[in-house]
């Protein structure tokens, strides 16, 4: 069995805290979902009628990377929480923007709990690029369909992106809102079903975790750049695979 994490108990936590306030309800989860062409990996996103992201720093974290990830979440996601353990509080606290939520990461006498310490406000700087970004070249295609009216001759991912800056931002947001839900609704109906009317185990984020590959059959030698290739090309999982990766993935 994996050792369970600083990261993983401070998953829990949060999870445990959304769900008592009644956040996960009719809401698709995702952990660690690539973003901005796989430059990132949002610890944990939450999926209703817009996108929100929570940034998790244990206390075994540092908080080197936080204002590249604030910068990058806040272009994907309509709002942005940094849920940090209580010895990061003051120095978040001080470094991020107003429009940052906060939720604490407090050790109790009954574990680690997260509380909420500031509303997250609406992102001020939502990227047409970043958004487009999420889809896959069957989506982009299908969006650009509906509200454009035409269509693109072939999969060619430059010329779906070129069509579709030109649509409204709010419609593109809203296909993407409604893509992601119903991509990870499965998922999370597992994880419900698994936790309903239980304590949130660490064991239990495999359910959303969009990082677990298929088993193997035991017969087999799985080849590691294969297995991968594999899963990272299902359409949808991550959004559109960069040609680079799969070159090198493929070449193994």
């Amino acid at each position: 069995m994996a050792q369970e994490s600083p990261e993983d108990f401070a998953k829990v936590a949060l999870l445990t805290h959304l769900r008592s306030g009644g956040d996960l309800r009719s809401c698709s989860i995702i952990s660690e979902l690539a973003v901005e062409k796989w430059a990132r990996r949002a610890d944990v996103v939450t999926v209703g009628t817009e996108l929100t992201c929570y940034e998790v720093k244990s206390s075994a974290d540092r908080l080197s990377r936080l204002d590249a990830q604030i910068d990058a979440y806040s272009r994907v996601f309509d709002r942005v929480y940094a849920v940090v353990a209580t010895k990061h509080m003051n120095a978040v606290m001080s470094r991020v923007p107003s429009h940052l939520g906060l939720k604490e990461l407090v050790q109790t006498s009954r574990g680690l709990e997260a509380r909420h310490v500031r509303e997250a406000l609406s992102s001020p700087a939502l990227s047409m690029d970043a958004t487009l970004s999420m889809l896959p070249v069957s989506e982009l295609a299908k969006i650009v369909r509906l509200l454009s009216g035409t269509s693109v001759t072939g999969r060619n991912r430059a010329a779906l992106l070129e069509a579709a800056a030109s649509l409204p931002m709010a419609a593109i947001r809203k296909h993407v809102v409604q893509y992601l839900r119903e991509r990870y609704s499965a998922s999370s109906a597992v994880f419900n079903g698994e936790v309903l009317g239980r304590r949130i185990t660490s064991a239990d984020l495999r359910h959303l975790s969009i990082w677990q590959a298929a088993p193997a059959q035991s017969s087999d030698r799985v080849d590691p750049a294969a297995e991968w290739l594999a899963l990272l090309s299902r359409e949808g999982a991550f959004g559109p695979v960069p040609e680079d990766v799969q070159n090198l993935l493929a070449a193994g």
